[in-house]
């Protein structure tokens, strides 16, 4: 059995972020303007993920970091003929 560690302090500090109910009435504007830029139809939906069943996102931000993470690593530790992938991951994120 593994021994729980203690949260991270950006995780206490998220949490308390997310527990500020004055940040509410602020975050409900923001999501009502950016709701409110698209049109209902098809690119709505596309975007809302509604034919996924869930939101689209997160699987695009995922994309974005894990090429750049993976990027980053090829030139840290990849040497040269690793360039031209490197670039590719950087355009594709």
């Amino acid at each position: 059995m593994s021994t729980p560690t203690a949260p991270s302090p950006l995780h206490l500090l998220a949490e308390r972020l997310e527990g500020l109910s004055a940040l509410d009435g602020v975050g409900k504007t923001v999501a009502k303007q950016v709701r409110g830029l698209l049109a209902p139809g098809t690119l709505k939906d596309t975007l809302s993920g509604t034919a996924l069943g869930h939101a689209l996102h997160p699987v695009l931000t995922d994309v974005v970091i894990g090429s750049w993470t993976s990027a980053t690593l090829l030139d840290l530790i990849g040497g040269k003929s690793t360039d031209a992938a490197a670039r590719k991951l950087i355009v594709a994120g």
